[in-house]
């Protein structure tokens, strides 16, 4: 993440609110309050941070809560009632569908990624407690306004259900939050590749290419100094990306030669990114086995660190991950970058959904949570502290973005054109989104942070396992304990067969021995 700092009073703070919500789900409720449940990831909105001199502004929820209770604003919203959140953290989607499942509590709001998004939607358990609600986007007027119509139309073309298209979509059950990518941030200047005799130019130019991918299984230059997520999701997905590049490669090609359109491309690339049957799983398996004897490591949260204190010289990061190893290695003059493999790489999404159990007052203090967030001052400070890109354009965050990435006067520019991002969410006519950057910018946070338009085409979307799930679960157990290949298998079942059947015969032959022994005793 692109806050720098280790956020102390997390911890405290998501105590306190655990112990709110413990006694507000007892009988200490006020009756002229409406109390808004809601759950999202760890760290994933603006706190207050007295150790830090850019975050003295009250927490995102206080100033929401401030906002709400106006009296004007409750009007706006149809609330009789004045806001109190309570507001919980998980560390994982599936951590937060567990918990859903369980019913422990009941929320009004959460923040799940893609593909939970499209289970949940699909409720195929049946549950109350993990079904969500359709959109009302009549009641989120900042959102209509200011979210990226770029990626409301990404979301449009995901299906909840490619066998029923009346299902809908993302966009039909989710009000998008954060977004990014998966991709490879790398240390040109690492002491392994630079003991491998690599240029930095030659190292940029290598992880930019479409076989990007294949190097980390090819390539010894890289043996060793790569680590990568030691989450099944992720992991499964770089699989899928080595065993099917050739069909990923061809249907480039073919789009490229305007053969096919661009519907059909990225229809035609999601199937492949989310096959699940089983010789694809087989498949996947192997590679990634193989791929586990050419790495430094798996990791869950410590490669962003790693590859600044030199333990590795890449990681596999998601891309809000990138652009906090980038600024640290800043401050220890070190520069890292970030590449996206020109087809197969991941775009992701996180969205707020509605539980159906959500309804009246709560319902709309949770669409006026959502709407708050959605201002574009308040989406600038979100992504300013926990590094992640929001859905939100507007002025503000434009603005910000200059102000991070514009080079200063004198020095030598390239345009970074980000119209696609912006392009009917700006008021000022002044705004411009033609970012005027370093050109090593185009490969580093800015570019981690807003990929060119060009690249999301090539970019898939990751949906739920379904019914692959036990399957794909099990293949994870096998790469991480590295099964025995099945000559080996062979020879140990059949060392132990003759082992057996020796040890059958060594008693037989003892007994036989003995037998004769008391005979000739018997004789005597």
């Amino acid at each position: 993440m692109k806050n720098k700092n280790i956020k102390k009073y997390s911890l405290i703070y998501a105590f306190l609110l655990s112990a709110i919500c413990t006694t507000s789900c007892g009988t200490n409720y006020q009756e002229d309050t409406t109390y808004l449940h809601v759950y999202n990831w760890e760290d994933y909105i603006y706190q207050y941070d007295e150790d830090n001199e850019t975050y003295k502004d009250p927490d995102m929820i206080e100033q929401f809560e401030e906002f709400i209770n106006q009296p004007e604003n409750m009007k706006s919203y149809g609330l009789s009632k004045k806001v109190k959140v309570i507001y919980d953290t998980f560390d994982t989607p599936e951590t937060m569908y567990n918990e859903l499942k369980l019913n422990k509590t009941t929320y009004d709001l959460m923040a799940p990624s893609d593909y939970m998004i499209q289970k949940l939607a699909l409720n195929l358990d049946g549950l109350e407690s993990t079904r969500i609600q359709k959109i009302d986007f009549s009641r989120v007027p900042n959102y209509s306004k200011y979210a990226s119509k770029f990626l409301i139309n990404n979301l449009k073309d995901i299906l909840i259900d490619e066998t029923n298209p009346e299902k809908g979509t993302l966009n039909d059950y989710a009000l998008g939050y954060m977004w990014g990518t998966l991709g490879l941030v790398y240390n040109p200047g690492a002491k392994t590749l630079k003991d491998k005799g690599y240029e930095e130019e030659k190292v940029i130019h290598d992880f930019s290419q479409p076989e990007s991918w294949n190097i980390l299984w090819e390539n010894d230059d890289y043996a060793r100094i790569a680590s990568i997520k030691d989450s099944i999701r992720d992991t499964y997905s770089m699989g899928i990306m080595r065993v099917y590049n050739d069909e990923f490669k061809a249907l480039k090609e073919r789009y490229e030669n305007k053969e096919i359109d661009q519907v059909t491309y990225k229809h035609e690339i999601n199937k492949i990114f989310n096959r699940n049957d089983d010789e694809t799983i087989s498949k996947v398996q192997a590679a990634l086995i193989e791929l586990k004897e050419r790495i430094y490591g798996f990791e869950v949260d410590t490669g962003k660190t790693d590859i600044v204190t030199g333990k590795v010289g890449i990681n596999l990061a998601w891309s809000g991950d990138a652009v906090y190893s980038m600024d640290e290695a800043e401050e220890f003059g070190q520069y890292f970058y970030y590449a996206l493999p020109s087809y197969g790489a991941n775009i992701w999404f996180d969205g707020w959904c509605i539980p159906e159990t959500c309804k009246g007052e709560n319902l709309s203090a949770a669409y006026a949570f959502i709407d708050f967030l959605s201002i574009p001052s308040k989406a600038a400070m979100n992504m300013d502290y926990i590094g992640y890109t929001p859905f939100i354009a507007g002025d503000e965050v434009l603005s910000q973005v200059h102000d991070w990435y514009d080079a200063e006067e004198g020095e030598e520019s390239v345009e970074y054109d980000l119209s696609y991002f912006f392009d009917g969410t700006l008021k000022d006519k002044d705004s411009d989104p033609i970012i005027h950057c370093l050109k090593e910018q185009t490969k580093r946070q800015l570019h981690a942070q807003y990929p060119e338009e060009n690249e999301i085409d090539h970019l898939c979307v990751m949906k739920d396992f379904g019914k692959a799930n036990d399957s794909i679960v099990t293949m994870w157990e096998n790469i991480k304990v590295n099964p025995l290949p099945t000559w080996v298998k062979v020879i140990v079942i059949f060392s132990l067969v003759v082992f057996i059947g020796y040890l059958a015969s060594y008693k037989l032959i003892r007994k036989a021995k003995i037998k004769h022994r008391k005979s000739l005793r018997e004789k005597e």
